[in-house]
């Protein structure tokens, strides 16, 4: 049988090709790992960003709606029912400006 040599520049060339092929998989491996958790992170990152955008037009709802009633409590009792349906009316017509 006839060995093969262990040595040359041939096999050497070839050690230092695969050597190099071989750095350059796991750079390749590590950046596509880094860009896999940069997107997790931004991902979680923006479902925060949206929850806490709900809670807060949540608690601006109720502030504006507490902020009406203590409106309507402050006038005059005779008052009340005109400034219920004036503010009703306002509303409405605010909800209904902003469909368009």
């Amino acid at each position: 049988m006839i060995e093969q040599q262990n040595q040359g520049p041939g096999n050497g060339l070839f050690n230092i090709a695969q050597r190099i092929l071989t750095i350059v998989v796991g750079m390749v491996e590590t950046r596509l790992r880094l860009a896999v958790v940069e997107l997790e992170e931004e991902k979680s990152n923006i479902i925060q960003m949206l929850m806490m955008a709900g809670i807060t037009l949540l608690f601006a709802a109720f502030g504006l709606m507490s902020l009406l009633v203590l409106v309507i409590l402050a006038i005059d009792p005779q008052y009340r029912l005109t400034a219920i349906a004036t503010t009703t009316g306002i509303c409405y017509c605010w909800r209904s400006s902003a469909r368009w």
